[in-house]
């Protein structure tokens, strides 16, 4: 990185493997990094989620590609962390790039779809539950978002 400030430019640049020593006898390589470059490896780690190529590549409807990346994401939180998501419908349609004014709508139209695609061609797909207000202010319930839940497609074990 080049920091120009006051009229003062400073140079600072970080190899990403400083020092690396073979041991022949042991058939061991020993590797040395600095820590601000292990702790950026770690970041990238954390905050990226590997998808199978292959498998992306054989989805055909655009919200099933978005909803890969979202179940992917979802699917990558720590061990400890159910792997669920509530979204609210304005959370759906900014995920989505889309406009629905109610939750039937993105049911029909994104989660259904979705579902039967991946299900169809994919290891990894959905299950999800339609949440409603708590307190209605009258007559039924309105549907306010979805609850997802990450499940494996024990049928379609030879992809993704």
């Amino acid at each position: 990185s080049i920091v120009i400030a006051d009229d003062e430019i400073s140079l600072e640049a970080y190899n990403l493997i400083p020092h690396i020593k073979i041991l022949y006898g042991k058939n061991t390589l020993e590797v040395s990094i600095f820590t601000k470059i292990f702790n950026l490896i770690k970041e990238v780690k954390n905050k990226y989620t590997i998808i199978n190529v292959e498998s992306f590549m054989q989805l055909k409807g655009k919200h099933t590609l978005k909803m890969l990346q979202l179940l992917s994401r979802i699917k990558g939180y720590d061990s400890f962390v159910a792997k669920r998501k509530y979204y609210s419908l304005e959370e759906i349609n900014s995920l989505f790039g889309t406009n629905y004014s109610n939750c039937a709508e993105i049911q029909r139209r994104i989660l259904k779809p979705c579902k039967q695609e991946l299900d169809n061609s994919s290891k990894i797909s959905f299950i999800y539950e339609i949440e409603y207000e708590s307190k209605p202010k009258r007559g039924r319930p309105k549907a306010i978002g979805f609850t997802i839940d990450v499940v494996k497609n024990v049928i379609q074990l030879s992809l993704f």
